[in-house]
């Protein structure tokens, strides 16, 4: 049973794009995890983005979510699409 302490998580981040699947990072924490999205992959996958495609399409994160208590472990799939804000 949760007892409300923290718990690990990891954080298996990619990007998508329609020709290639990045792999972002594997980001590791206890009770959460700190993801920097401007570093340099992150940045060298949207200049090559807007290289090729401009703004006709936007790429998105799709992250894997897991985290331990007790002897259990759960995985969360989750996608985070891009949105224009401009």
């Amino acid at each position: 049973m949760y007892d409300g302490s923290p718990v690990p998580i990891t954080v298996s981040l990619f990007a998508i794009t329609p020709g290639k699947l990045y792999v972002v990072g594997y980001y590791y924490g206890n009770g959460a995890v700190s993801i920097n999205l401007t570093g340099s992959l992150i940045t060298h996958v949207a200049n090559r983005w807007l290289s090729r495609y401009g703004e006709a399409l936007w790429p998105s994160l799709i992250a894997f979510i897991t985290y331990t208590s007790g002897n259990k472990s759960w995985t969360v799939i989750t996608a985070i699409p891009t949105t224009h804000l401009g």
